[in-house]
């Protein structure tokens, strides 16, 4: 859910994973990051999820990986919505 999202991106920042000014830039070059899907079915922050995981992907490609899940499907999202 949004809410333990936003608090492991405080813990990545508070233990130095992440710099200062950017919450979002992860600083060590050896450290990566890997979210295993359904970011759409955690309660109704599915927009601000899948927005701070993206945040992370941009600000650090080839160390935060998105895999996708089965919420993450065509068919899943056209039954049961986003």
């Amino acid at each position: 859910d949004v809410h333990s999202l936003i608090a492991f991106i405080r813990q990545l920042q508070f233990f130095g994973y992440t710099s200062e000014e950017n919450p979002y830039k992860i600083t060590d070059p050896n450290f990566y990051l890997m979210f295993l899907g359904d970011y759409t079915d955690r309660g109704l922050w599915g927009t601000e999820v899948i927005y701070l995981l993206l945040q992370l992907a941009i600000h650090n490609p080839g160390q935060v990986f998105l895999v996708r899940g089965n919420h993450e499907d065509v068919e899943v999202t056209r039954t049961y919505g986003f």
